[in-house]
């Protein structure tokens, strides 16, 4: 596989290139702990040109949301990713491209968690098809993680020792250029892993991006097969994929929802949702767990 290279300049901030308020420079974390059931989900964005800071953390523990946290800071940050703090969630870049911490302090609520990464980070850039569209991010990367730490929520210590993701998006999100997409993820105990990134835009221009990983090989999604059946609340429900990579190879995926689902309004002056959902895998005798991410542009 042929990726571009992701060096340590691309883990820094990035140079605002557009004068939007949309402008955002992110990174984002989820985490799946097999042996307690417990997925966490947190990011945190710095919007240059409006002058924020945002920053969240979600906890589901068996299919239940049992915290959540959120802030918004009305400053720039002082440091670059090595350290970013917005009140009592702590970015932490520990190894360029390796390794990095998410710490909580919450009064009772405290975490250390690490995602150390277990392959390469893949650049969306190099996809064949062509990188992400510009209305969703300008770049976009990825890397499979195993992550590890404590976690101590709604009266519960968990030793977390799970997999989980990471990756760092910048640019000006044109929400209005969007009508959907479906960004579904997840690792399974065979060590597979996969990314499906699927865009349709108001012109109705459908664009598929993603990767399949297994072991040390990392292959891009040239074509994808998607079912998704909604439930009452717009979060997914049940789906079925078919992955077929660049060499040829085909990974089928059921899933079905595994806890609540979050509706989440990233542009309040704008009818956009976007519906995070984690859910529960099935793939070729292998089980594991995911996140299925569906944006639209109606409130529905």
């Amino acid at each position: 596989m042929t990726t571009l290279g992701i060096d340590d300049a691309a883990e820094r901030l990035h140079p605002v290139e557009d004068p939007s308020a949309h402008w955002s420079d992110s990174l984002y974390f989820n985490a799946w702990d097999p042996a307690t059931d417990t997925f966490v989900m947190t990011r945190i964005a710095v919007l240059a040109n409006a002058r924020q800071v945002t920053a969240g953390m979600v906890v589901w523990h068996q299919g239940a949301v049992v915290y959540a946290y959120g802030r918004e800071l009305a400053d720039l940050p002082v440091t670059d990713w090595d350290v970013m703090q917005v009140d009592g969630l702590t970015y932490r870049m520990l190894e360029s491209r390796q390794a990095w911490a998410v710490q909580l302090g919450d009064g009772e609520a405290q975490a250390h968690l690490e995602w150390r990464g277990t392959s390469p980070a893949v650049s969306y850039e190099g996809h064949p098809a062509g990188a992400l569209p510009r209305a969703v991010a300008w770049g976009h990367y990825e890397q499979t993680c195993a992550v590890t730490g404590d976690l101590v929520v709604a009266g519960q210590r968990i030793r977390f020792d799970g997999l989980g993701q990471r990756d760092h998006s910048w640019g000006f999100r044109h929400w209005a250029g969007l009508q959907q997409w479906h960004w579904v993820t997840g690792f399974l105990d065979d060590g597979r892993a996969y990314n499906l990134f699927e865009v349709l835009s108001h012109e109705d221009v459908l664009t598929v991006n993603g990767y399949v990983q297994h072991g040390d090989r990392t292959d891009y999604v040239a074509s994808a097969e998607r079912t998704l059946e909604r439930g009452e609340d717009g979060g997914a429900d049940r789906f079925r994929l078919r992955l077929r990579t660049t060499d040829g190879t085909e990974l089928e995926v059921t899933g079905e929802r595994a806890g609540g689902s979050i509706p989440v309004r990233p542009a309040q002056d704008q009818t956009v949702v976007v519906h995070e959902t984690p859910v529960r895998l099935r793939a070729e005798g292998a089980v594991g767990y995911g996140i299925y991410e569906h944006l639209v542009t109606a409130f529905d």
